[in-house]
């Protein structure tokens, strides 16, 4: 696993414990990087899980 796949990982830590900015932080940091590699199947996935990141985050902080 390569920087990209540590980020991610994280990301999905954070997402896990309902963290949604530091998901969020992490997730775009391996896009960032999984861009660079030009991993497209890979950036469609975090493009998802981002989405689902943002829209909880906009809940938890609209209540």
């Amino acid at each position: 696993m390569g920087i990209a796949g540590t980020l991610f990982e994280l990301g999905q830590y954070y997402r896990s414990k309902q963290q949604w900015n530091e998901a969020q932080e992490y997730f775009l940091h391996s896009q960032l990087v999984d861009e660079y590699l030009k991993n497209d199947w890979k950036l469609k996935r975090i493009a998802s899980i981002l989405d689902k990141v943002k829209n909880k985050g906009k809940l938890t902080h609209n209540k």
